[in-house]
Order: C-alpha cells, then sequence, then structure tokens
C-alpha cells in the first residue's frame, strides 16, 4: 500500500468518463439556454432582426450540441472552449448574454477541473 488515495470502483476508463458526462451536461444545457435566450431575443431585441437572432442563436444551440457529442475525441474540449467564447461574443449584439456566457463558462471550468479531480483520484472526489 503506497499511502496514496485510491477511489475504490474507479477505473481508468470510468475516471476519464467524468469529465466528459459533466462536460457534456454542461454544453447541453447551455444549448438550451442560449436556444431559449435567442427566441427572447427574437422578440425583444431592436439591434438584431427576428431571423438573425433565431439562426446565430439556433446555430449556437446546435453547435453546443454537436459539441457534446466531439466529447469523446481529442477534440472535444476545445471545441467545447470555442462554444463558451461564442457564446460570450454574442454579448456584443444582446448585451444579457454576457451574464449567460459567464454563468456557463464558469460552470464548463467546474467541470474539467471537478473531472480531473475524479481522474487523479482525490480524496472525495468520486468514489
Amino acid at each position: 500500500m503506497s499511502g496514496e488515495y485510491e477511489p475504490r470502483g474507479l477505473t481508468e476508463a470510468s475516471r476519464i468518463k467524468m469529465t466528459r458526462r459533466l462536460c457534456s451536461v454542461v454544453l447541453i444545457f447551455e444549448g438550451l439556454v442560449v436556444f431559449f435566450g435567442a427566441l427572447v431575443a427574437s422578440r425583444m431585441s431592436d439591434d438584431v432582426s427576428s431571423g438573425t437572432a433565431l439562426a446565430v442563436g439556433g446555430g449556437l444551440a446546435l453547435g453546443c450540441v454537436l459539441a457534446t457529442g466531439l466529447l469523446r475525441s481529442p477534440a472535444g474540449i476545445p471545441v467545447g472552449w470555442a462554444m463558451q467564447v461564442l457564446v460570450l461574443l454574442t454579448a456584443i449584439v444582446v448585451p444579457v448574454m454576457v451574464i449567460l456566457g459567464l454563468i456557463f463558462g464558469g460552470l464548463w471550468i467546474a467541470a474539467l477541473r471537478i473531472g480531473r479531480m475524479v481522474a487523479e483520484g482525490y480524496p472525495g472526489g468520486g468514489g
């Protein structure tokens, strides 16, 4: 016994899956919130036409869902980061999106950190 904490029942594969699961939850909910935000922006924004708001919001929502599928590959995490940046960039046109971008950016960082803690066998991090 080496004295290091080793969670019982967690294999290396299941530890890696934990990060993917947490990140996928963030991206799916972000996609839903962005889509509903686009619906609101299409009705309430004077600066953007409703078609543009729906197209951009729908595209971002679809991008979040597709990024969830990419989490199985090594490109998944960078694509997830790109989605976080794109959602923040929508605040240029719809300023309230900065709040949503910061919230989901924080959740994205938390998902990555918690997943890494589990992967490293952090005490209390999952097993």
